[in-house]
């Protein structure tokens, strides 16, 4: 056998199934027992109080996990001029932090690099402040009790809930189920 048809016999394998990314380790943001998450949780929501309209603790925090990866809240950022008054403070903090541990996530997820500020209206901020995992999710008057609902859940829990409620007769349209659109139906399929 050749070098050439080695090379093309290993170049052409089918790929080895690779098994779910695993999520980077922040050696510096170890996760944290419960009641220590639900205090950094209420001096958070105390420290950015003035810039939104309403924050609540979510995710494993709301779930009453004995660990908590991350500090997940839900908040309401106020606006002003068409700025968001949050996220601007936050960058401000994040560029005049003394130590330089605080930077928003990288899009890769990599912890050793510096992400950018998310726009006004991203629906998910990570930032990774000295001592723990800063992770917004923004809502609007009109949609707070759906955020509510998909920041709270674990993500396998809420996928499962909103694809059965996708099947539910009158709620979404044929089209939104083929992947065209999530509008929902505006007339009942019962006759």
């Amino acid at each position: 056998m050749s070098l050439y048809m080695i090379a093309t016999a290993e170049t052409l394998a089918p790929a080895k199934p690779v098994g779910p990314v695993p999520q980077p380790v922040d050696k510096a943001r170890p996760p944290l027992p419960l009641h220590k998450a639900q205090h950094y949780a209420a001096k958070i929501a105390e420290w950015l109080a003035t810039h939104c309209r309403q924050i609540e603790p979510v995710g494993e925090i709301r779930r009453r996990c004995s660990t908590v990866s991350s500090i997940d809240l839900l908040v309401m950022p106020r606006f002003e001029a068409n700025a968001n008054l949050l996220l601007d403070f936050l960058n401000d903090y994040v560029e005049n932090e003394r130590t330089g541990m605080a930077k928003w996530l990288h899009c890769t997820g990599r912890t050793d690099l510096r992400g950018v500020r998310p726009g006004h209206y991203d629906d998910r901020a990570t930032l990774l402040l000295p001592r723990c995992v800063l992770v917004l999710h923004t809502a609007t008057p009109e949609n707070w009790f759906l955020r509510l609902f998909e920041s709270t859940g674990s993500v396998a829990h809420v996928a499962s809930i909103m694809e059965r409620v996708r099947f539910l007769p009158g709620t979404w349209s044929r089209a939104s189920r083929s992947g065209c659109g999530a509008r929902p139906s505006s007339r009942s399929t019962r006759s």
